[in-house]
């Protein structure tokens, strides 16, 4: 079966801000193959000063960083049917996604995602990790700069239904999509700092107080090239790039401005910097410092423009009825340690799970559920309270496999548990684990409405519950 790729621009067709957020797409007549198709999310990290290209990344909360996935863009999405109606409308899309992941995919997979999800990157030895945001020549007299990066998301991780493989428009009604996009909390962050790991490295046998960067200047000259002590057999480890600008300082030279034009290796694999204009010092030996100037993250990312692209493939004899799970949500306000409350289920509802964020901008379900107990219809589900917190007894996993034993996808984190990709080489390897408190409950699926009991303990009052009920669908 032949297939070919189409790119829809959006009806507002303009920069996403956080007051201009909503996205809307008109899918036209075909026959489509919605789990091959995504948004295209164009972002750019302009920088304040041109003549100074710094590593520059995009993160959620950097303050309280998590796993960084390109769902976490998408807050609220629909799909509907000219002919058919509503098919999907599912509500904070990234919270429930971003806390199921970590069931659903093993560590390694969720480190490995970090990287394919465009935002997050593994840092070098010396922090200056790779930013899709620049283009960064450690060699060479070519200026580094700053590029435009587009995130796919996949529609197939957000709503179910585009799990199908073929879908005609002709047999259901032509389609609309619609998206509120999360772009108010992303932050801009930089690595490489003047403290950082490398900066601050003692040199040699440590008899200096800190790690002189380049080799001494004897006499009284003017020059416009220096070469570093450290020899780089691996160019990666260099913290030196094309259009950096360093702060050159020594015992007699006060700290002056240069801009790296060129960088080359001398014989000994040291590195020789060529500088825009010429250091002038004076007649005694100067051991010279080197520390990046460090540019200012108040510069917000700009999103330019998001598309559709539709993988559209030959029509054939279709489906005459699509049958799928979807979401509905329920949310709470919680003003104390402990939750003793019925909660109604929808119809033909099989799953639920509730997630506990601790403020609005965050995602992941972290605020600490020392115990919890469920019923369906007045019947407790568990023999006697689960205790849940960072020890994890038996019943709780009991309740993860037989929730996933009623889903569609595998289970392939039984923890619930992710270990944060722009950690710290030199932390530990447990320093930065993210674990997600989501209690999940299967339920019988019943065409009638069921009343849920759920029991939460935990040391804090709780503030925000979402209930968000997993249920079947057919169209």
């Amino acid at each position: 079966m032949s297939s070919k790729v189409i790119k829809i621009t959006s009806r507002q067709n303009q920069t996403i801000t956080s007051s201009k957020n909503l996205i809307d797409f008109d899918v036209p007549s075909g026959v489509y193959d919605l789990s091959k198709s995504y948004l295209n999310l164009n972002v750019s990290l302009p920088s304040e000063d041109s003549n100074n290209i710094t590593l520059l990344n995009l993160a959620r909360n950097a303050t309280n960083p998590e796993f960084e996935d390109n769902v976490d863009f998408v807050r609220n999405c629909s799909m509907r049917s000219l002919t058919g109606g509503i098919i999907e409308n599912v509500r904070h899309v990234n919270i429930l996604k971003k806390n199921q992941q970590l069931f659903e995919k093993s560590v390694s997979k969720n480190l490995s995602s970090e990287v394919i999800s465009k935002m997050g990157c593994m840092l070098d030895l010396n922090s200056l990790g790779s930013s899709n945001y620049r283009t960064i020549e450690k060699l060479g007299s070519t200026l580094s700069k700053d590029k435009d990066h587009d995130n796919v998301i996949r529609l197939k991780d957000l709503m179910n239904f585009c799990k199908n493989d073929y879908y005609d428009t002709q047999e259901k009604g032509d389609l609309q999509l619609h998206f509120e996009m999360n772009v108010d909390n992303f932050v801009v962050f930089q690595q490489l700092k003047a403290n950082d790991y490398l900066w601050a490295k003692k040199f040699g046998d440590g008899a200096s107080p800190a790690y002189r960067a380049f080799k001494d200047i004897s006499g009284a000259q003017t020059v416009t090239e220096l070469s570093t002590r450290k020899a780089y057999f691996n160019i990666d480890e260099s913290p030196f790039y094309v259009g950096q600008r360093l702060s050159i300082s020594g015992s007699q030279l006060a700290s002056t401005e240069r801009q790296i034009v060129s960088i080359d290796y001398n014989t000994d694999y040291t590195l020789k910097l060529t500088f825009d204009s010429g250091l002038v010092f004076p007649a005694s030996s100067i051991n010279n410092v080197g520390v990046s100037v460090d540019e200012t993250t108040s510069n917000s990312p700009v999103f330019n423009r998001c598309e559709l692209v539709l993988v559209e493939v030959d029509r054939k004899t279709g489906k005459n009825n699509y049958q799928y799970t979807t979401y509905n949500l329920q949310e709470d306000t919680v003003a104390t340690a402990a939750l003793n409350k019925n909660y109604h289920l929808s119809p033909m509802t099989k799953n639920v799970y509730v997630i506990t964020p601790s403020s609005p901008t965050q995602l992941l379900s972290n605020v600490v559920v020392s115990s919890y107990r469920t019923s369906v219809n007045n019947e407790f589900q568990q023999n006697r309270p689960v205790l849940f917190g960072t020890v994890r007894d038996s019943l709780h996993l009991s309740q993860v496999m037989k929730t996933y034993d009623n889903k569609d996808e595998p289970l392939k984190n039984t923890v619930g548990m992710v270990s944060l990709i722009n950690r710290k080489p030199n932390k530990p390897f447990d320093a930065d684990n993210r674990y997600t408190y989501m209690v999940m409950e299967p339920v019988p699926i019943t065409k009638d409405q069921k009343l849920f009991g759920l029991e939460l303990n935990g040391p804090a009052a709780f503030g925000r519950v979402m209930i968000f009920e997993e249920l079947i669908k057919s169209f």
